[in-house]
């Protein structure tokens, strides 16, 4: 059972016990209270809105404009003297309500205590009870017209609502003597399928037969309070022990009637609505915040995995440090290493083979790029970082009734793999030979392997010295074996899958190509950001692989569901944008100089540069002094204001160089250089001071 139902529960006991609020000797007698509503019954039984043989019977009160017409048997509609159709009042009072007097509660029925000056009534000597009725054949009274009246059926209401506020129907007026009129403040119980549930009415209407209306005969009683007492345990519990029905359950008026409720004094009954409507919201909004954790945790750890991979994948993990290498500098070498392999002949230039990873890659557009990343990562192609090599599906490729359960040389298909690693217990070998006469697809150690038929995206990284894969993998072999361990978290990311999606082909075998593999977008910070990030990960992935499923049957995986959920919580905390923060004043000069003094600036530029662009923001950011949208609003953090004249004028030509190339090419850098040729000084200015300056510390201008 959930926390927050557990919760409210216990609440509204307490509040049916006189505990929740505190009792005053200055409040009104419930005995008087009562004597009222009886003299009140009287008063109806002898003008004859209530009978005392059996019959239908709902007080009404003149001023809510209720009809008092005799009743008349069903099926002869009686007629008001405007000749208009009258409610049909048949069986709502039970014999249990039939005499004014109350009858004393037997002490072995009394659940528990109450406070000395409330009572235990039956429902029935308070209220009236009566059911709604539904006229057949239904559709010959349903009507569009806005003069019909709103049909309230059990499914209008909402399961854990306190009002009902709109219909999904109407109904003609002249169905009315086979159905029942009710109006806006009525208390409404459900009398069958989900039995015993209580809606007040915020709407006029007529009444299905699955619903008792229940009235107060003075109209001297709380109607939230009696709403918050059908919602307790107290009346479900009864409820419970009274309905009847081998299918469909049903709570008739007689049932109800025979409950029993705890009455305080009508003081009493107002401090406790008040004090419930002030503390049942907030159990609410707990229940919707855990309803959340339990949505989480139900497939936990999967999906909090995922929400901690593309954290890291767009540079949320970890923090960004300004004396990072340049991820341009690890390009660069691995593209000299993939023209050194091209030379040697280990690498093939211009083919369309999976191992040719030497032919050129499309540039990368801004439409293709999903999600912002940090302003010193770089968007790149699996294929610039990677050679791809296909397994051999040529006349050497080995039938699986020549593998051996013993050997030397594994041969490695998609079920060897597990939590992307290699399994060890059901591998199959090739001979010496047979690995021999393979063309391709042979594994070396630290490989990865890469399923590209059937389950797309299944991975492992290969842990021995040497292997052959089935002709459904590929092999990726890394050109700068640094990048691996960062990149076989990527390949466990949204950012991959969406990548599969990308290219993958909608055949009922999905499949990939391996150059189609080459042109999967990666984002790829530097060196040091992906160690940072690697180390992160390896201390977060394994919390949530050892922690089990909330919930769960298993009484093993109980110990670790209050540990699991703390991990949920502080983690989705993390990803909750921080509060904002009164800022210091001296930021508050800074983005106050800044709006007045840049602007300027970044026009002179922009007219130099020939570009345009839309607003400009100044922010306080901790990780970029600036940065530029494809739609060319232009961002600049005020901390800029601090640096020397000639490294601020090199921030705002950066950005608006981007206006021409949204990348950081050799092209984009020609441009910067052509309007800032001080460029190399300026960047050196930020590697020696930035972090400094990020931090507000002294440094050297």
């Amino acid at each position: 059972m959930k926390l927050a139902e557990n919760l409210k529960k216990a609440v509204l006991q307490a509040a049916m016990q006189g505990k929740l609020t505190r009792q005053l000797k200055t409040d009104s007698s419930v005995d008087d209270l009562l004597q009222k509503i009886a003299e009140e019954k009287a008063r109806l039984i002898a003008e004859g809105k209530i009978k005392k043989e059996r019959g239908e019977s709902l007080p009404l009160a003149p001023e809510r404009k209720r009809s008092s017409a005799t009743p008349s048997p069903r099926g002869t509609p009686p007629k008001t003297p405007d000749n208009s159709p009258q409610v049909l009042e048949e069986n709502s009072i039970s014999s249990r309500q039939r005499n004014a007097r109350f009858e004393p509660i037997p002490q072995e029925e009394i659940p528990f205590e109450i406070p000395e000056n409330w009572r235990w009534v039956k429902v029935g000597n308070v209220l009236s009870i009566a059911r709604g009725g539904s006229p057949r054949p239904i559709t010959s009274y349903l009507t569009t017209s806005d003069d019909g009246y709103n049909w309230i059926k059990i499914g209008d209401s909402e399961i854990g609502a306190k009002y009902i506020n709109k219909t999904a129907e109407k109904i003609i007026k002249e169905g009315l003597y086979k159905t029942r009129l009710v109006h806006k403040g009525d208390l409404l119980l459900s009398n069958s399928m989900s039995f015993g549930r209580p809606y007040i009415l915020n709407i006029d209407g007529c009444i299905h037969d699955g619903w008792l209306v229940l009235h107060d005969y003075s109209e001297s009683l709380n109607k939230e309070f009696l709403y918050f007492v059908f919602s307790s345990n107290v009346l479900k519990e009864q409820f419970f022990g009274k309905v009847s029905g081998a299918v469909v359950k049903n709570l008739n008026s007689d049932k109800v009637a025979d409950t029993i409720i705890p009455l305080p004094p009508i003081e009493e009954q107002q401090r406790i609505v008040e004090k419930l409507n002030s503390i049942l919201p907030l159990i609410d909004e707990y229940g919707k915040e855990e309803d959340e954790l339990v949505a989480l945790s139900q497939n936990f750890p999967e999906e909090i995995k995922k929400s901690v991979l593309q954290s890291a994948m767009q540079g949320k993990l970890t923090k960004q440090l300004q004396t990072d290498s340049s991820v341009d500098d690890l390009l660069k070498k691995i593209a000299e290493e993939k023209e050194r392999l091209i030379k040697e002949g280990k690498i093939k230039k211009d083919t369309t083979k999976a191992g040719a990873s030497g032919r050129a890659l499309a540039e990368i557009t801004q439409e293709e790029i999903p999600f912002e990343i940090p302003e010193n990562w770089r968007w790149c192609r699996l294929g610039e970082l990677f050679v791809f090599i296909n397994g051999d599906r040529g006349k050497n490729y080995p039938a699986k009734t020549t593998l051996k359960s013993e050997g030397v040389i594994p041969f490695i298909s998609a079920v060897n793999f597990s939590n992307y690693t290699l399994r060890n217990d059901n591998l199959l070998y090739l001979t010496e030979k047979q690995f021999d006469s393979l063309g391709s697809g042979k594994l070396k150690f630290d490989d990865i392997v890469l399923c590209i038929r059937g389950s797309l995206g299944k991975f492992c990284r290969y842990p021995l010295e040497m292997g052959a894969i089935a002709s459904s993998l590929v092999i990726m072999r890394a050109i700068n074996s640094q990048i691996i361990d960062y990149i076989c978290n990527y390949l466990q990311s949204i950012v991959f899958f969406g990548e599969i999606t990308r290219f993958g082909n909608g055949a009922v075998q999905p499949n990939l190509a391996a150059s189609d593999v080459g042109k999967f977008l990666v984002p790829l910070p530097p060196i040091e950001e992906q160690q940072r990030i690697v180390e992160k990960l390896n201390q977060i992935l394994p919390i949530i692989d050892s922690m089990a499923v909330y919930g769960t049957k298993k009484k093993a995986g109980r110990p670790k569901q209050e540990e699991a959920l703390s991990f949920i919580r502080t983690f989705l905390q993390a990803q909750k944008p921080a509060q904002p923060k009164t800022a210091a004043p001296e930021i508050l000069e800074l983005k106050a100089k800044a709006k007045q003094e840049l602007p300027a600036a970044v026009q002179k530029y922009a007219g130099l540069m020939g570009v345009t662009y839309n607003r400009i923001t100044i922010r306080h950011q901790k990780t970029r002094w600036g940065s530029c949208t494809k739609t060319g609003n232009l961002n600049f953090n005020c901390l800029i204001m601090k640096m020397p004249d000639q490294v601020r004028d090199y921030v705002i030509i950066h950005e608006l160089a981007h206006r021409k190339e949204l990348n950081h090419s050799s092209k984009y850098w020609t441009i910067v250089a052509e309007y800032c040729p001080w460029y190399k000084q300026a960047k050196q200015w930020l590697k020696d001071n930035g972090q400094k300056l990020m931090e507000r510390q002294v440094f050297q201008k």
